[in-house]
């Protein structure tokens, strides 16, 4: 037993192992691998000091002696997840994780049920329902009709929530200096609230609640897709209008001239229409840079179900594949050597090699990318607005 272990944690990637000769990281611990690195490190940034180290495509050994690769270019990435999607579902051990979590929804299927699934669920979220005052919308099994995208319902919560933030300021020691406060949770009541009214037609209110009355769904109440679009929609929406807020309070220049933007627009029109948000190009920088330098998903994981050439490497079948989003979104190869600084103003003249389905993936790409971008991207617009 522990020849076989000695074999299977060691030899096997050192001497046997058919990626034994790609570049990476040492093995690390001999039971562990590179894990300890990655967990106690900040997200995506091991795998960001690698890519520096040995290149666009790189081999590294985790728990038990099992290797992952990492792909940085944009045709292996369009292989893996736009072209040859269904050969490289998520693994087994993420669909579990993503359904206890999130939901057995459209997270968690793939191939032939996933398509039938987005089929149903892409006019829901197509630009013209999201435009629309009142859009009746039915989702088969699992939703009532409900107006999808009447734009009050996000302002609603949003008012609600600067009332709450005035009021805290009010109530400080010295207004004048401000009141300190955990956006996070802020942002993710207002999310929750948002996401809830114009997806489901459910009023949560939980920027009015006491953190100890908080929203609790019944699990009765709602079926699998709702936890899947709380579970994937309301915290990642929340995490992305977290970190705008401290990316942008670190840089002054730049919140200025966010400022100065929206502030004619807000006293002509309080509460503006879908067209005039997608119209303000410093907003939609700002946004933008925030989700490309910090994205509220900063990895994720395919697994090779054929055995096959991917970037000139045979990927044997059974090869878990690591995406490492957070590290694809700063690669200096096509940002330039600020490519890990927040800087908007990149939007307004992009790279010629930028590629929208492997140059960004926030939101991913492919089939198995994020249904609901349009609606998250107009949620952070309101709220930051």
């Amino acid at each position: 037993m522990e020849q076989i272990m000695t074999s299977r944690l060691f030899l096997y990637p050192s001497l046997f192992s058919p990626l034994r000769r790609i570049p990476g990281p040492p093995l690390g611990h001999l039971l562990y691998g590179q894990f300890p690195a990655i967990i106690n490190g900040e997200a995506g940034i091991p795998q960001r000091e690698w890519v520096k180290q040995y290149g666009p495509v790189i081999r590294a050994v985790g728990p038990l002696g099992l290797e992952r690769l990492i792909f940085m270019k944009p045709d292996a990435l369009h292989k893996i997840l736009v072209s040859d999607w269904v050969d490289y579902p998520r693994p087994g051990f993420m669909r579990s994780t993503l359904g206890l979590t999130a939901g057995w929804g459209l997270l968690t299927v793939t191939g032939n049920e996933h398509k039938q699934m987005r089929k149903s669920m892409n006019p829901a979220f197509s630009i013209p329902n999201l435009m629309a005052r009142e859009v009746p919308v039915i989702y088969p099994h699992f939703l009532s009709e409900f107006n999808l995208a009447e734009m009050d319902m996000y302002y609603e919560p949003t008012e609600t929530l600067i009332q709450l933030l005035g009021s805290k300021i009010d109530a400080a020691e010295n207004p004048a200096e401000g009141s300190t406060q955990l956006m996070y949770e802020w942002m993710s009541k207002v999310t929750l609230d948002i996401i809830c009214k114009t997806a489901f037609g459910y009023e949560t209110n939980s920027l009015r609640q006491d953190d100890k009355g908080a929203y609790a769904m019944s699990d009765k109440a709602m079926m699998e897709q709702v936890l899947t679009f709380l579970g994937a929609g309301h915290e990642t929406t929340a995490s992305g209008l977290a970190w705008t807020l401290w990316l942008l309070a670190n840089d002054k220049e730049s919140q200025t001239r966010l400022r100065d933007e929206i502030t004619p627009l807000l006293a002509d029109s309080p509460r503006p229409d879908y067209r005039v948000l997608k119209d303000l190009q410093w907003l939609d920088c700002v946004i933008m840079e925030s989700l490309r330098v910090l994205p509220p998903v900063p990895m994720t994981f395919r697994s090779a179900n054929k055995t096959d050439y991917i970037d000139g490497i045979l990927v044997p079948k059974g090869t878990i594949l690591y995406i490492p989003i957070r590290v694809i979104n700063t690669w200096k190869e096509l940002w330039g050597e600020d490519a890990e600084s927040f800087r908007p103003s990149r939007w307004l003249n992009l790279p010629k090699a930028y590629q929208s389905s492997s140059s960004t993936l926030s939101f991913l790409s492919g089939p198995h990318a994020c249904i609901g971008k349009t609606l998250a991207i107009i949620e952070m617009k309101v709220v930051l607005a």
